[in-house]
This record gives C-alpha cells, structure tokens and sequence, in this order.
C-alpha cells in the first residue's frame, strides 16, 4: 500500500472503505429480500433465474474458496516465519516443501475444528475477532502515546518509499504513472482488507432471524474494520512508513515497532486473527457448495453430511480449490490477494443489478419489503460503476504470467478449468435434471 500509494495510503483505505460500504449496504439490503443460502447466489437467482444464478452462484463458491487459500497460506507464511525465522527453507514456494506440507497440515487441522460443529466454530471465531481488535488498539493506543510523548513523525519517509505504479487497461493498454492511478490500484489492494462482507449471508439459513440481523450486522462491521484500519495505516505510518515498506515479513505492521515484546504482541495478535479468519472461511465456503447442490445444479451428494453435521464432500472441493492457487501462484502474496478481490467484482456488479431487479418486483414474495429510493437504486447504480471502473483497472498479467514474463500456463489452465468449465458442467448438470423431471412428469419442457 505505502509503495503504491505513498503519503495517500490512508485516503486508499478511506476510498476502499466507502466503496465497501457502499457494496455492504447493497448486499444487506439484497438480504432483506432474500434469507436463504448463498448470498450473492440466493440473490442473483431470486431477481433472474437460475440461467444467471447458476454462473453466480458456482463462481461466487470457486471466488470463497480461492479466497480461503490465500487466507490460509498467509497464515501459513506468518507462521512459519514466527517458527523458524532465520531458515530458507521455512519460505520454499516450491510445489514440494514443507510450506506446502504445513498448508496441507493446516486444512486437516480446520476439518477437524469443524468436525466439532457449529458452536466451536463460533467460540473459535469469536476469540480470533476479539485478538485482532486487541492487538490493534493495543497497537493504535501504544503507536499514538510514542508519537505524542517521544515526537516521533516518521511520515514523511514514506515519499521516498512511493513508487508509482503504470496504469493500464485490463493490464494490455498502458495509460502511463500518475497520482491518481497509483491511488486507483492503492485502492484495489485496500478492499482485500474489506472483503468478506459479501459472504456472510453464505450460511443464512444457519442464522437468527437473518432478515433482521444481516441488514444490521453487514454495515456495522464494514464501519468498525473501516475506522480500525485507517486508524493503524495512520500510526504505522507516523512510526516508520519506510521500515514497512521495506519489510518482508507477512506481518509488515510489526516492522513499525521497535520494541520487541510490543512486536511479538503485534504478530501473535495477527496470527490469532488470522486463525479465527481461517476457521469462518472453512465453514462459510463448503456451504456455497452446498446450497448449489440444495437447488439441483450440482449433484445432490455434495449436500451430504457426517454424523458432525460438516459436508465432507463440500469441504474437499473448497480445500482443493483453496490449495490449487497458492501453489499455482508460488504464495505470492501481493498476487494472490489481488486475485481474491478481483474474483469477486462478478459478484460485485451483478448483484446490485439483482437487487435493482427484486426492488422492482411486486410479487407476494417481494412486494412486503419496504422501498427505499436510495438504497434500491441510487447505491446499486454507484456500485456497478466503480466495480467496473476497478476490474478494468486491474493488471491481469500479474495472474497469467510468471514474475520472468513467461506465460503462466497452470495458472490459465485453472482459471479456465474454474470460471468455463466447472459452470459449464453446472448447466449441463442442471438441465439435463430439468429435462429428466420434465419427462418424468409428463410436463414440456421450454
């Protein structure tokens, strides 16, 4: 963020945090109309059908599970840097090294969290939620008292970090360096820390009262991550914007710091929170699959769960997923989290469209939801527009080439496999069940 954006890099989290907001209230408002599993899913299909819903829906639950392997492998990654910091080998990308090994381990272990049920996810999420908002108001309050009692103002050195970036059309048509471009692609990387807002209607139907406490809970997070993580940049920025820019480390915030037990604090506190983050992605993600499979579109089997309530199947597949991209992309960070917030602007400009459409519906099913000129249309439109403004922004080449400029071919190929493919033999799936039904039946098919 401090490389792309320079002395700007809170005004990307504030642009990133209002258009997050902005989506937050969309997706909260697209709950009120629809409670069931599958979020962006459940929402799309209730406003167009099951043709555009299906390609939502397999995408949104191929974008969960990407998403949980780049939170996986940072946890990972920070792990093993805290473990054995000064071994090369703790930091091996390669497909067979004990990063990969480690990985492999840590999803065993999420099944097994899982195996215990819903309450122990929820106790261990909880903990996770409550160490990250401690070590970083234990950072912002330590940060803020050296500021104000040593005068340290370290700000400044973040200009000499600035490297601005080369805007350019979906990666193809260079625009040149400026300003404001930097702070655009400052401000694609800053919504990776707001994602997940999108997908915490993936297990609705396993909530209270979820078209009263979603349309609460969506916004009040998007407001309280917002105001945390501004605050942070902010301190960490007046502490040493340089020593962060140059760190290597997972938990670049920690490189600010110079005491070493307020450190350690720092990078426990991130990999409490990172582990807690892990466990809910683990959970949430399998239901997408699930509710697919609810519908009909993917075979009922995925749907199937142990006597401990967990969709083996379901969880399999996510963690293949979660797996196959760290691993295609050589846990590049900087990629990798590119890739998990880009994968979701399908998402991000359909589903607004979707709840444009269910506002307009008058249907029993619909037409009890109270209106609102402002959240139904004027919001839904702003985010379509910046959504497509920020996917064209986005340089692809960082996903289809290797760091050398080669041409990344097992990353094509897995992308070509997740977003053709797997909806391809979705539809497939999905119909050729309608048409067996329709036969069945004795009904004519469309």
């Amino acid at each position: 963020m401090i490389k792309l954006a320079g002395p700007y890099a809170p005004i990307a989290y504030i642009l990133a945090g209002l258009f997050a907001g902005v989506m937050a209230i969309v997706f909260a408002t697209a709950a009120r109309y629809v409670n069931t599993n599958g979020a962006s899913y459940a929402y799309t299909t209730a406003a167009f059908g099951e043709r555009i819903g299906i390609y939502v829906g397999v995408t949104h639950a191929i974008t969960a599970s990407i998403a949980w392997g780049v939170l996986a492998s940072l946890f990972v990654s920070a792990l093993l840097e805290v473990l054995f910091p000064d071994e090369g080998w703790a930091d091996g990308a390669d497909l067979f090294s004990i990063k990969t090994l480690t990985f492999l381990i840590f999803i065993a272990v999420l099944l097994a969290i899982n195996l215990f049920g819903n309450r122990v996810v929820k106790w261990a999420n909880g903990i996770s939620t409550v160490g990250k908002v401690f070590a970083l108001s234990l950072f912002i309050a330590g940060g803020l008292l050296v500021v104000a009692t040593d005068h340290v103002n370290n700000y400044a050195t973040s200009t000499s970090a600035y490297h601005p970036a080369v805007y350019s059309l979906l990666g193809a048509i260079d625009l040149g360096k400026s300003t404001a471009a930097s702070l655009t692609l400052a401000t694609i990387a800053a919504l990776y820390a707001f994602t997940g807002f999108e997908s915490i209607a993936n297990a609705a139907e396993e909530m209270d009262t979820p078209d009263r406490t979603l349309p609460r809970a969506i916004p009040i997070a998007i407001l309280s991550v917002g105001a945390i993580y501004v605050l942070a940049v902010v301190v960490a920025m007046l502490l040493g914007a340089d020593k962060i820019a140059t760190s290597r480390d997972t938990v670049q915030l920690a490189a600010a710091i110079g005491s070493d037990t307020f450190r350690t604090v720092i990078v426990l506190g991130a990999l409490v929170s990172m582990f807690g983050i892990n466990v809910a992605a683990s959970f949430g993600a399998p239901r997408l699959w699930t509710a697919l499979s609810d519908r009909g579109i993917l075979p009922i089997r995925l749907s199937n769960k142990n006597r401990f309530g967990v969709p083996m199947l379901a969880f399999g597949i996510t963690a293949s997923l979660a797996l196959a991209f760290p691993l295609v992309l050589r846990f590049d960070s900087v990629n990798l989290t590119g890739l998990a917030v880009i994968a979701r602007f399908i998402q991000f400009i359909i589903v607004p469209i979707a709840l444009m459409a269910l506002a307009l519906d008058q249907t029993p099913e619909h037409a009890a939801v109270k209106r609102n000129a402002v959240t139904d249309k004027v919001l839904p439109i702003v985010a379509v527009a910046v959504s497509v403004a920020l996917a064209v922004s986005f340089d692809y080449r960082t996903i289809f080439l290797t760091p050398h400029g080669g041409v990344n071919c097992f990353s094509i190929v897995l992308i070509v496999i997740t977003f053709v493919v797997v909806p391809a033999i979705a539809y497939l799936h999905y119909y050729l069940g309608y048409l067996s039904r329709q036969r069945t039946s004795g009904t004519p098919g469309d």
